[in-house]
């Protein structure tokens, strides 16, 4: 009898669940034919899940081997790894259920799918009666439980089937050995093996006669949190994770001592509270009390309610209510993109964590430290994420769906006082098809216009297949809808700075690595001045996502993640004022590294990377921040106390699942946190208090609509960087080049580079070429003191490179700058630091060359002018949505129509045809080794990366194959060109392309007496510096079906009925489009009705 009340005592601590209303007990003895992992032996015997220590685990290993790989242990052992054995409850009895308890690890590698039987032996072979098949359990890990359930019935045996178990331990890639690992021992996160044994862990089975505290349940609607998270969290934070350890000991209380002590030096010495915890501590410590009697925990957690009342007062005198949402985590298998979800998007993919249903919630903090809670909305098969809170606190935005395979999200407001919603965006209806998109992440402005991300745009990223989005603005009751950004891949999270400004994460590679480049973004509120705010020139971090202003301070709140990551990382404060790149200026709060509570600068962070061969290349930054605790959604109330949702436990595997779910916090910078909201249905985060704050200044616009065009000024190109060490004088010119961007995915291939290999979506060229199509605007003549000031269309994404004489690019941007109609931009030089101005203050006082005359007008490239410069010097960029979209207007799906675009075949091969296939002819292969006729290509000469699981769908020609090697620059002889893929950080001038091309010299008349001439040697040069691209659109040269064709199209007329929607937020009433439908479709909208509704205070 006392043996088990002892195990009752120890269990009720080590699952953290209040009073146990159910008779837990453990069984007296298991029995199995498994084998256990027998190094060293017995360590991991199947009696250990019965021994009442939380400290060992049975290891179970695979029974089945019907795998043909004998390096993994057991050999030949493979998923679905299965187990069985028998509990002897020592005599029959009522049992309903058991619980089985994971180890003290961030590891899922228990049971999956279980199944239970009562029997009449210890073999499990008499009198059988199924109590529960195939039952699937969530993961978990870090010893807390999962449960089965069945009727009640009365069995002294207990035969337990496992079906499959998790194995969730590190990745069995090569990369995460050589990476993660060594990086997890540098910063003492603990590892849990690596991935090559096959085996059921469990740390201790309990079975019961009724359903205790803790099984996970969804809450009910006035629940906040249940009481068993809130006291195990308190244990986290005083004891560590091996909660286990605490409250156990037959002998001595000395860690409970010690943990009371501190618990309640946290509360002041006049509090009420204070005197009795003191007494009731000194007479447990003189009566020489063991921990394990029940009077430590019950004085602990009083103690730890006494210090939860301290810790709330001043952040409830602020404000006593929240608002907050339920929703899983965002992110697909790729990471940070895959969050919108759209009906029609041509793939959606779901980590193992995606769960349906959302609610969007209210709780109020009482005195005594208790929540009152509200469900304001629910959506069981929808979803409520990003609510905002207007600054006078009267207006909530957030966006919801109402289901996830039917809706999409858009966004509403509610009134906080009277809970009415209205639905404020909306799709289109274009000839009875609703063209869903996904308006998302609202945040008020300063001025109390609405910023938000949107899908509006239609494209997908460039080398994954999900739907990208840009950032707009409409009023609060949604209308005059704007865009600010035209960004590919994806831009997200918009956040208000202490200056007005908005903040967010741009994913954005041009010409680089797709995987460290998720910097944060400033602009202004009218889409102006859109600049680096932190990261666009280092690996680490690979992603600044959820970053927001603290008030009354210059340092903003944001979470450092990873790019293979999910939405959700770790804490950090970014302070500009020390660093802009590689981790200097950010510092972890609330927990370090190691998971530790604390706070801990980033700077010390470096890339490591595994391969020798690869030095730009390191993946346990570009999966920064997963493991340990997790954090998401932060909300500063000033630099150190935040609201933010957190998870304690944290988890190993990057995409899921994800269990226990985020809860939400109220934290501090140091470590301390309260719960606040905890659900184990779904995640809880996104909080916003609900009190009036001081907006921002207000920024006035800088926009001129009747403009075209914004204007860039350079000071001197050969500051900063990115010309370090050219002569001056060198730099003739700078050439400009719009992106074009993916509207949807047809056709797939790979690119390289010297960080990785990867997925290319509509790839428009073979292999290792540029990522995009790529539109030469033209060029602008450098002035002799360096300087330059030019034009260029509004709202275009637009890169620059630096040439010289030869029209070779000296530096090439391998970014993207977009400007606002009528915007001025000025920088200094060439990739200058944001921070070097005031030291070039003295000298941009004096006036330079550029801007003693009018700003240039882009001179034709290659003796075209661009059909858009042409178009906007007698029309108005409102005049046409093709005029509007720019560069990203639909195309023709005829594959052999014109495009405006840099093309292969219409730029490169005339000169061929013109000068080289005299020669270069498959007649005369023996002599010239190489033939440039442009005859489709045969298959069996394009050489595919990935080949057998690529499909480019498009028809190469004969000699875009032949000289560019099947895009492969490492085997070419004649040319040289940066793969798509390469470095994220800033390159050295003349590193490769037309510079450091042998071909080039084979246009001079040396050459067999060649008369090429200098426009055609330029065009030649801008192809190797644009990575040789073939396609000049996305149509260009397709291969696609008639029903790929009309799927192509379908989203090509979506892109053209927002743009056309998004021309009447700025006042257009008549467009002169290509397609005359388009407005008319564009009004026809949802809107027949506002969808109101009215929520009960009381719901």
């Amino acid at each position: 009898m006392d043996m088990k009340k002892n195990f009752l005592l120890v269990f009720s601590l080590a699952v953290c669940s209040g009073v146990l209303v159910a008779e837990e007990f453990r069984p007296v003895a298991v029995t199995t034919d498994a084998e256990c992992y027998p190094d060293p032996p017995g360590k991991y015997a199947v009696d250990k899940m019965i021994d009442n220590d939380l400290g060992t685990y049975a290891c179970l290993l695979d029974t089945t081997r019907t795998g043909s790989d004998t390096r993994v242990y057991p050999p030949k052992a493979e998923p679905p790894v299965t187990a069985e054995f028998v509990l002897d409850l020592g005599a029959s009895r009522t049992v309903c259920g058991m619980r089985f308890v994971a180890r003290n690890a961030w590891v899922y590698v228990g049971p999956k799918n279980v199944s239970v039987a009562a029997c009449a032996d210890a073999k499990g072979q008499e009198q059988v009666r199924p109590l529960a098949g195939k039952r699937e359990l969530p993961a978990f890990s870090n010893s807390n439980s999962a449960f089965v359930e069945w009727k009640p019935v009365s069995t002294r045996y207990l035969r337990v089937s496992v079906h499959d178990s998790y194995q969730k331990r590190y990745p069995k890639a090569l990369w995460m050995h050589q990476a993660q690992i060594p990086w997890s021992r540098k910063v003492g996160l603990p590892i849990a093996g690596d991935g090559q044994n096959l085996n059921v862990q469990i740390a201790e089975i309990t079975c019961y006669d009724r359903r205790p505290a803790d099984v996970p349940v969804k809450n009910t609607a006035d629940t906040a949190f249940p009481r068993h998270r809130l006291e195990r969290d308190w244990l986290y934070q005083d004891a560590g994770l091996d909660i286990a350890q605490v409250f156990t000991s037959p002998n001595d209380a000395a860690k409970e001592r010690a943990m009371v002590q501190r618990v309640v030096g946290c509360v002041p010495v006049d509090d009420p509270a204070a005197k009795t915890l003191r007494q009731r501590l000194e007479s447990l410590d003189t009566g020489r009390v063991p921990a394990r009697d029940r009077r430590w925990r019950d004085l602990y957690l009083d103690a730890c309610a006494a210090r939860r009342k301290v810790r709330l007062r001043d952040i409830r005198a602020k404000a006593d209510r929240f608002i907050y949402v339920k929703h899983g985590i965002f992110g697909c298998m790729q990471g940070l993109v895959g969050k919108y979800d759209i009906p029609d998007e041509q793939v959606r993919d779901f980590t193992p964590g995606f769960k349906r249903g959302g609610q969007l919630c209210m709780g109020t903090l009482l005195e005594d430290g208790a929540v009152k809670h509200e469900v304001l909305i629910e959506k069981p098969e929808g979803a409520i994420c990003y609510p905002s809170l207007s600054w006078d606190a009267q207006t909530v935005v957030f966006a919801m769906r109402d289901h996830f395979d039917t809706d999409s999200y858009y966004l509403y407001t509610m009134d906080v006082a009277s809970r009415k919603v209205r639905q404020i965006t909306f799709p289109i209806v274009k000839d009875g098809k609703t063209l869903h998109v996904a308006d998302c992440e609202p945040v008020f402005l300063p001025d109390g216009r609405i910023a938000f991300t949107s899908t509006r745009d239609v494209h997908i990223s460039d080398c994954w297949y999900r739907a990208g989005g840009n950032i707009y603005t409409c009023n609060i009751d949604g209308s005059g809808i704007r865009r600010l950004t035209s960004d590919q891949l994806m831009t997200s999270n918009p956040g208000v700075l202490e200056d007005g400004r908005i903040v967010f994460t741009r994913w954005e590679y041009n010409d680089r690595s797709a995987l460290y480049l998720h910097p944060l973004i400033a602009m202004n509120p009218d889409g102006t001045s859109q600049t680096e705010y932190y990261g666009n020139n280092s690996m680490f971090p690979a992603a600044i996502i959820h970053a927001r202003g603290i008030p009354g301070s210059h340092k903003a709140i944001a979470v450092i993640a990873g790019h293979h990551s999910i939405y959700k990382g770790k804490l950090g404060l970014i302070d500009r004022t020390e660093g802009t790149q590689a981790g200097q200026g950010i510092e972890f709060v609330n927990t370090r590294l190691n998971g530790g509570l604390g706070r801990e600068s980033a700077d010390f962070i470096r890339p490591e990377p595994p391969d020798p061969a690869r030095p730009y290349h390191d993946f346990k930054i570009d999966v920064f921040g997963q493991f340990g605790p997790q954090y998401a959604h932060p909300f500063a109330f000033d630099e150190e106390n935040y609201f933010c949702s957190f998870c304690p436990e944290g988890y190993l595997p990057t995409f899921g699942p994800f269990n226990p779910p985020l809860g939400l916090y109220y934290m501090h910078a140091d470590g301390a946190r309260e719960l606040l909201a905890y659900d184990d249905w779904q995640s809880t985060g996104r909080a916003v208090p609900v009190m009036r704050r001081t907006p921002p200044p207000v920024r006035p616009s800088h926009i001129m609509p009747t403009h075209n065009h914004g204007i860039y000024t350079v000071q001197d190109v050969y500051q900063g960087p990115g010309l370090q060490g050219i002569p001056r004088g060198t730099a003739k010119k700078i050439r400009v080049v719009a992106l074009e961007y993916r509207v949807c995915r047809m056709g797939y291939g790979q690119n390289g580079g010297e960080c990785e290999t990867g997925l290319c979506q509509t790839p428009i060229s073979l292999n290792s070429g540029s990522w995009d199509v790529k539109h030469v605007l033209g060029e602008v003549d450098i002035e002799a003191d360096g300087s330059c000031s030019f034009e260029v269309p509004a709202r275009a994404p637009v890169y620059f490179q630096v040439l010289d004489a030869h029209g070779y690019a000296i530096q090439s941007m391998r970014s993207w700058s977009t400007l606002q109609n009528g915007e001025h931009f000025a920088c200094i030089g060439c990739h200058e630091s944001k921070h070097d101005a005031g030291a070039h203050a003295a000298s941009s006082a004096k006036t330079v060359l550029a801007l003693a005359k009018p700003p240039q007008k882009l001179k034709s490239f290659g003796g075209r002018e661009h059909p858009l410069i042409k178009r906007l010097k007698t029309q108005s960029w409102r005049d046409s949505v093709e005029n509007y979209l720019g560069v990203n207007a639909p195309r023709s799906l005829d594959a052999d129509a014109p495009v405006d675009g840099f093309s292969y075949v219409q730029e490169i091969q005339p000169i061929f045809d013109k000068h080289c296939i005299r020669c270069h002819n498959a007649d005369n292969l023996a002599k010239c080794k190489i033939s440039l006729t442009g005859e489709p290509a045969k298959p069996e000469t394009i050489k595919l990366i990935g080949a057998g699981q690529v499909d480019p769908k498009r028809a190469y020609t004969h000699s875009y194959v032949a000289i560019t090697t099947s895009g492969n620059p490492d085997r070419n002889p004649w040319m040289t060109w940066l793969k798509p893929r390469s470095r994220a950080v800033m390159l050295p001038p003349y590193h490769t392309g037309a510079c450091k091309s042998k071909i080039m010299a084979h246009f001079e008349p040396g050459h067999h007496d060649v008369k090429v001439d200098d426009v055609e040697k330029r065009v030649f040069a801008c192809w190797l510096d644009l990575l040789v691209p073939f396609c000049g659109s996305y149509t260009q040269h397709n291969t696609w079906t008639d029903a790929e064709k009309a799927e192509f199209h379908y989203f090509q007329e979506k892109r053209r009925a927002y743009a056309a929607k998004e021309l009447i937020g700025w006042g257009v009433t008549h467009l002169q489009s290509q397609c005359p439908s388009a407005l008319a479709s564009a009004t026809r909208q949802r809107v027949p009705q506002v969808r109101q509704q009215t929520v009960p205070s009381d719901h």
